[in-house]
């Protein structure tokens, strides 16, 4: 296996082990190679997002005039976590998928994503 990989992901070690090995007969590999006191933790699953939790695109631009509004340029994503009459509240994700704000916004200034209103 690639050392950059290796040193980027060392947990794949015990999966390539798997797969280019056979497992010895009589016995569980993963038994004789990593012991469970030795075995890496792994972190647990992401919490699942609410069930009204959903993304939105900008269809204008919106610029904030409170602290607690979200500025977003048309095109912009937006993952809705509460809807509440006219004013949401929403994050913003960035170009690399990261949050990089959070507020209320206008709901009339989006569009569920992969919607035909979204559409040019």
């Amino acid at each position: 296996m690639c050392e950059c990989l290796r040193a980027a992901c060392p947990c794949l070690e015990q999966l390539w082990r798997r797969i280019v090995k056979e497992k010895p007969k009589g016995g569980d590999d993963d038994e004789v190679d990593n012991p469970p006191s030795k075995r890496p933790s792994f972190p647990p699953p992401p919490p699942e997002r609410p069930s009204d939790s959903a993304i939105y695109v900008g269809i204008w631009s919106f610029e904030a005039r409170h602290k607690d509004e979200l500025s977003f340029q048309e095109g912009d994503l937006l993952d809705v976590i509460s809807r509440n009459g006219d004013w949401w509240t929403a994050r913003k994700i960035g170009k690399n998928g990261c949050v990089v704000g959070t507020g209320i916004v206008p709901h009339n200034y989006l569009a569920r994503a992969e919607s035909l209103e979204m559409q040019p």
